[in-house]
């Protein structure tokens, strides 16, 4: 077993303790079949499917969401996010036919707004 891997598995073997400690310490357990793990490029994909198999997660590419935000957040922040605007212009642009004051307006994009990670 070359040395990365054996010191992959260590790693993996003490971040399993850690998680462990949580639980004793919160009183939350872990739903790993809920749980996903990413990993970098610089890991070969055999070793990724061990590591992921030994802590009994599932395996990602790291596209997926979270509570309604993506997992994984890469450089280009801004067509990352972009959506949200967009979802925001889209409900903003709906109530062009409604009148409301500004103070109207101003609280109803503040509901929007706390409404979406939601």
């Amino acid at each position: 077993m070359p040395y990365s891997s054996r010191s992959n598995l260590s790693e993996t073997r003490k971040l399993m303790e850690i998680l462990k400690t949580y639980e004793d310490a919160s009183g939350q357990e872990i739903n790993l079949s809920k749980s996903e793990v990413f990993f970098s490029r610089n890991i070969s994909r055999a070793a990724q499917e061990d590591l992921s198999n030994l802590m009994g997660v599932r395996h990602v590419l790291g596209t997926g969401t979270y509570l309604g935000m993506p997992s994984m957040v890469g450089r280009s922040k801004k067509a990352t996010f972009a959506y949200i605007k967009d979802r925001i212009w889209r409900k903003i642009n709906s109530w062009r036919s409604r009148h409301l004051s500004k103070a109207g307006k101003e609280v109803m994009i503040k509901s929007v707004l706390q409404a979406i990670p939601s």
